[in-house]
């Protein structure tokens, strides 16, 4: 016997719905052949899907048909419980049920690729969870749609639909479905439903178009529902192009809302009773998607803490069962996000500008992150600076000419002058001690103050401040009331004490 046709035999033997060891199906055939050309045709020639185990011996073969059965049978049991994720660990645990002897530890990534390529299975937005859009969409379904659907989808897995043109499968089932129905009543709804062009028609222009009124043209188009709901056999190509539909675009759920795809989703949902949401605000259509799913969007749009994508990802899939993959989540997320960024008013951008830089920034630097951010809301630095100084939403002044910070970052406005801040931990140090206070002993003091200050600023608020008294090198006392205040320091004196301290620094390190 030569290799294809034992093969050919394998499929036969090995059609039970679970996974076989190598030497289980090579116990099928003729011994005669060689096991290293069997394992090479099995792995890269046949309908057998390959599944790496963590050793040879625990490598295992399932054929596609037996996993797209396993796979739809898994939705059908999800969509009764109307629960539609899974853990990594419960999905593992439930594909274990295809092996007769062992266990896989994690779940094999082999299988999810071949059911993620057809929808039946995606990946969630939450790392090791997986979401189930099709057992979504099936348990909208009333008993007649359902068991049409168990029918279509057993039809699907003996014509291996998987080997075909999923998108040619669905223009096939749409077109063999207008052609049960009048010529004139096919190109009204086509043209109602958008399906001809993106745009869709008005009574009023097919009326004319047909030289018909208004209401006659209404009375086809219902003609036309009527039927696809009372009727299985003008519902059935319909449901199966829906599904092929579905299976073409991997189990996304989500669609630009001016798109002719849109308009094909939304005519074939609507075909087979699953409802649908339109999102005119963001510009997406959803399918199977009712709107307390999404009630995200009755938020506060001027809200700033809830703007990136990634936390409007995390809000989406807190939700129960939530059930979109993870691309359909990101693309929602980020709609959602730029409606909200459109929505802002210049404070709140301000203040995103600043959080984005995620430190103390000077107002030229915040209003080059701002410029980046929002290019078409562009400002001039004088105007940020005016933003800032409002000090809204926990923006505030730390002290330093120019820059600015977040109260949420643990930083306040200072409540004192630099000067006088300077004074009162002179004054308090002198009165704990009784003795002079150093310039570093000053120095370390304002950090219980003040979270940043300038080097040179703390400089001239120690030497030329006017209620200080200078006692021997580097030492200060606060002046008594009675005292003269000192003059004014020149310009010579300051810089040879800028200098002095620099080296003093220096020195410490």
């Amino acid at each position: 016997m030569d290799i294809a046709r034992a093969i050919d035999e394998l499929y036969l033997f090995a059609s039970e719905p679970r996974a076989f060891g190598f030497d289980e199906l090579s116990g099928l055939v003729d011994p005669v052949i060689e096991p290293k050309p069997l394992r090479k045709v099995l792995i890269s020639k046949s309908r057998f899907i390959y599944i790496q185990g963590e050793s040879i011996n625990d490598h295992q073969f399932i054929l596609d048909s037996s996993l797209f059965q396993w796979v739809i049978r898994l939705n059908f049991r999800l969509a009764q419980l109307k629960k539609f994720s899974l853990t990594e660990d419960q999905l593992t645990s439930m594909i274990n049920n295809l092996r007769r002897h062992g266990r896989w530890n994690s779940i094999p990534i082999e299988i999810v690729r071949w059911a993620q390529s057809l929808g039946l299975i995606c990946k969630a937005y939450t790392k090791g969870r997986f979401v189930f859009p099709l057992a979504r969409i099936l348990s909208f379904m009333k008993t007649r749609n359902l068991d049409i659907s168990k029918r279509l989808l057993a039809d699907f897995c003996e014509n291996r639909i998987w080997e075909q043109s999923l998108n040619k499968c669905a223009k096939e089932s749409l077109k063999k479905g207008f052609s049960k129905y009048k010529a004139e009543i096919s190109y009204i709804v086509k043209n109602r439903e958008g399906l001809r062009a993106r745009k869709r028609s008005t009574l009023q222009e097919l009326g004319d178009c047909f030289n018909l009124t208004r209401e006659r043209i209404r009375q086809l188009e219902n003609r036309f529902w009527n039927l696809i709901h009372l009727h299985d056999n003008y519902r059935e190509l319909f449901l199966s192009a829906f599904l092929y539909d579905f299976m073409h675009n991997k189990g996304s759920l989500i669609l630009d809302i001016n798109s002719r795809k849109a308009n094909l989703k939304r005519f074939l949902a609507k075909c087979v009773a699953i409802p649908q949401i339109e999102l005119r605000k963001i510009g997406l259509i959803a399918v199977a998607v009712l709107p307390k799913d999404i009630d995200l969007l009755k938020l506060s749009y001027s809200s700033v803490e809830n703007i990136s994508p990634s936390f409007i990802s995390t809000l989406l899939e807190s939700k129960k069962d939530f059930f979109l993959p993870r691309s359909d989540v990101q693309k929602l997320a980020k709609r959602i996000s730029l409606y909200r960024i459109s929505k802002l008013n210049r404070v709140q951008r301000t203040y995103l500008a600043l959080r984005a830089l995620g430190k103390p920034a000077h107002y030229s630097e915040i209003t080059e992150k701002y410029n980046s951010l929002w290019p078409e809301h562009e400002m001039s630095e004088r105007n940020i600076h005016g933003v800032l100084n409002r000090q809204e939403y926990g923006i505030v002044w730390i002290g330093i000419k120019g820059t600015y910070a977040l109260k949420e970052w643990g930083y306040e406005r200072p409540s004192k002058s630099l000067f006088e801040t300077v004074t009162e931990i002179v004054r308090r140090k002198f009165e704990e001690t009784g003795v002079p206070v150093p310039a570093p002993v000053i120095i370390s003091e304002m950090g219980k103050y003040r979270k940043i200050v300038h080097p040179t600023s703390m400089v001239i608020a120690i030497h030329s401040n006017p209620r200080l008294k200078k006692v021997s090198n580097d030492t200060f006392i606060p002046l008594e009331p009675n005292d003269h205040v000192q003059e004014e320091i020149s310009i010579n004196d300051l810089d040879k004490r800028l200098k002095e301290f620099e080296q003093h620094i220096k020195d410490k390190k």
